[in-house]
């Protein structure tokens, strides 16, 4: 059973630095993405990023739960209020990233068709996203 626990918390882990650093640093790199003086060129590479990356991002997401639900599972000692801050904040999170990607799906046939007000939202859903992800790095430190 111990080792099931330790291989149990290197996936967690290594799946929680996957997801919460990979999120952040998504998030800055598409902020080109919201400038209307951004070269075409640009916004289709981030285009492409984004449409590589949300895949990987979702599968992270479901080994990360698949992980953290086994977590208790197995520990029955842990802080209710901290889990159920850790599974909100991962849900709003995930739910922040589904935003973001309706929104960049609404131009899919060219990056540059979303309205000025679809990247505003666009921005302000990968920074809830990231507002999410710090909150969740606290709860599990804390769960």
């Amino acid at each position: 059973m111990d080792f099931f626990r330790a291989l149990n918390e290197i996936a967690f882990y290594l799946s929680f630095v996957l997801w919460a650093g990979g999120g952040v640093t998504v998030s800055v790199f598409l902020i080109p993405l919201r400038d209307p003086n951004t070269p075409p060129q640009v916004q289709g590479f981030l285009y492409s990023l984004w449409e590589n990356l949300r895949i990987v991002a979702m599968a992270v997401s479901i080994i990360m739960l698949g992980t953290s639900m086994t977590r208790l599972i197995i520990d029955p000692a842990f802080n209710v209020f901290w889990t159920v801050i850790y599974f909100a904040t991962f849900s709003l999170t995930v739910f922040s990233w589904y935003m973001a990607d309706r929104l960049i799906r609404m131009g899919a046939s060219d990056p540059r068709s979303m309205l000025e007000v679809e990247k505003r939202n666009f921005g302000l859903y990968l920074f809830y996203a990231d507002a999410c992800i710090v909150l969740t790095v606290i709860a599990a430190a804390l769960m």
